[in-house]
């Protein structure tokens, strides 16, 4: 379904590596951001506890009774993961952590300033480590301390170096996000066993937004949670959404990854990063300064197309225009992803998926309903349609009674549009290819719900 309601506004979309990431790009290089308060940044940048543990395992205590009675017929099957040196898998940390080290980069900003383009397949100033000599100048309680030098063959002119983490230069200069990591294990990538089909990988998304709380995330969690269980690997971002229609022409969509593919599951740090007031303070601020620092023409992040600011504490897209929203933000990431800005993985963008229940007071039916509508979407995704749909309609329907017959096939079209709406016309829309490519699928989906509402 195509989907054009938001195509007269800008998107302004951002993702990081991480909050710290985030965090650091928005203080710039000398901590003082970029004209936006950094008080919450200050105040809540060590914040390790979600707000309300008890309200925490309450939910969690919850969801392990109710994941006892989630029957998906043998939709999923319980699978080992395997660890491969093989660079298409998923990088774990924890397994690549015993040998993780941080590679080091030498630079000098005389020698950026005046020999540019010394070492042109290198940012200017830096040095590969090839040609830099150490040196051992002072001693402070018996022991040397080396000093790091660079002697051109240009112009014959000695420069002295600064040792730094590698990728340093390129954060401050905003040509990556993330510092670099290499490991000394060979098999740190994780392999999942595969059968044909897709590659089990999913990829949640959490709205961080002043109205958004703890139970309205929970479907996202209880989702991750029940997954892994089955080899299904899944990722969760968190991404500040807001609407800047009372200060400027756009929706805001700046995500920072929070789990990774490999990574265990910590309720406490999805809670506390996804739903925590404070935690929402400091992003705020974050987004804040990159976009005031962005208007100021000293940094580039997001769409320089955008305006209006953070202090607007606008709402988020709901329904359809969260559908419409989500479809752009693929889009985006997948440019990003080919462009090499972001590390690249054998994600289906049809499962990147923004689940939350509505704002107003949320029950744990409203919770369960929502886990189940994303599970469904995983599903039919997976596994061969006809089957995902007597699953589901055994489940909806002769089971829960809470859809009619004749209002199964609505809630079925509506999970497929979960995965098949692609936006037309504005920022970030579909190219004709995908249009042609999503639709063809879109139309396998509906025939094969066909073929079971003619068997039942």
């Amino acid at each position: 379904m195509s989907l054009n309601r938001l195509s007269l506004i800008k998107m302004d979309f951002e993702y990081f590596h991480d909050r710290e990431t985030m965090i650091q790009l928005a203080l710039g290089s000398n901590g003082r951001g970029y004209g936006y308060t950094l008080d919450d940044i200050n105040n809540y940048r060590d914040r390790d506890l979600y707000g309300d543990q008890n309200e925490l395992l309450n939910y969690i205590n919850q969801f392990e009774d109710f994941k006892s009675q989630v029957d998906m017929g043998g939709a999923f099957t319980k699978q080992r993961l395997k660890l491969s040196s093989d660079e298409r898998g998923i990088f774990s940390f924890g397994s690549a952590s015993t040998g993780l080290y941080k590679p080091q980069e030498f630079y000098s900003f005389l020698l950026a300033q005046e020999l540019p383009n010394e070492f042109p397949d290198y940012p200017s100033g830096i040095v590969p480590p090839l040609f830099v000599s150490k040196e051992s100048l002072l001693k402070f309680n018996n022991e040397e301390t080396p000093s790091f030098f660079y002697t051109s063959q240009t112009n014959g002119k000695t420069y002295q170096l600064i040792k730094q983490d590698e990728g340093t230069l390129e954060i401050e200069l905003g040509l990556r996000q993330n510092k670099v990591y290499r490991t000394t294990q060979k098999k740190c990538y994780m392999i999942l066993p595969k059968k044909g089909g897709k590659a089990k990988m999913v990829d949640l998304y959490i709205p961080k937004n002043h109205g958004i709380k703890l139970p309205q995330i929970m479907p996202t969690l209880m989702l991750a949670d029940y997954l892994r269980q089955y080899g299904v690997m899944t990722r969760i971002s968190v991404m500040r959404v807001f609407d800047n229609y009372y200060g400027g022409n756009s929706i805001v969509g700046y995500a920072f990854k929070v789990k990774d593919f490999g990574d265990d599951l910590d309720f406490n740090r999805l809670a506390l990063e996804g739903a925590d007031y404070k935690t929402w303070r400091l992003v705020k601020n974050c987004v804040g300064n990159l976009q005031s620092g962005r208007r100021q023409g000293l940094i580039n992040y997001g769409n320089p197309n955008a305006t209006g600011g953070s202090k607007y504490e606008g709402n988020y897209p709901e329904g359809m225009l969260m559908t419409e929203f989500m479809g752009r933000f693929r889009n985006f990431y997948m440019q990003k992803m080919d462009r090499g800005e972001i590390e690249g993985t054998r994600l289906d963008k049809r499962l990147m998926l923004m689940g939350i229940t509505k704002k107003d007071k949320t029950s744990m039916d409203d919770i369960t309903e929502k886990f189940y509508e994303l599970l469904d979407v995983v599903d039919t995704q997976f596994n061969k349609i006809e089957e995902a749909c007597k699953r589901i309609y055994i489940r909806e329907v002769e089971e829960s009674k809470r859809l009619t017959k004749s209002e199964f096939k609505d809630y079925m079209v509506g999970v497929f549009n979960l995965a098949y709406s692609y936006p037309i016309e504005g920022d970030y829309e579909e190219t004709e290819e995908s249009k042609k490519e999503i639709d063809a699928e879109f139309e396998e989906k509906l025939d094969g719900l066909d073929s079971f509402l003619q068997s039942i």
